[in-house]
């Protein structure tokens, strides 16, 4: 088994790629997410990002919180995986 740096991806397998993972973080935040309390987000702003998912802008907690590095690394490689279905368009 040869281990590279590339993943090819069939393009009949990336739609269905992205709605599994629109799926899977659509139900994580339903699921998971709970919105962090003004005072946490005063006290380490830098451990926050906005995640616009869905039309809906959620707060995580992306270096310390589970849930949260799990919805900001969902939502990242979704924005990716749609960028470069655009790209081949």
């Amino acid at each position: 088994i040869t281990i590279s740096d590339e993943l090819a991806i069939p393009d009949i397998l990336l739609n269905d790629l992205i709605d599994l993972i629109n799926e899977s973080l659509r139900h994580l935040v339903k699921a998971e997410y709970q919105e962090p309390t003004h005072k946490q987000r005063s006290k380490y702003p830098s451990r926050y990002q906005k995640v616009e998912f869905e039309g809906v802008v959620y707060v995580v907690d992306y270096r310390k919180d589970l849930t949260g590095k799990n919805i900001y690394a969902l939502n990242y490689l979704l924005s990716w995986l749609q960028e470069k279905l655009v790209d081949k368009v």
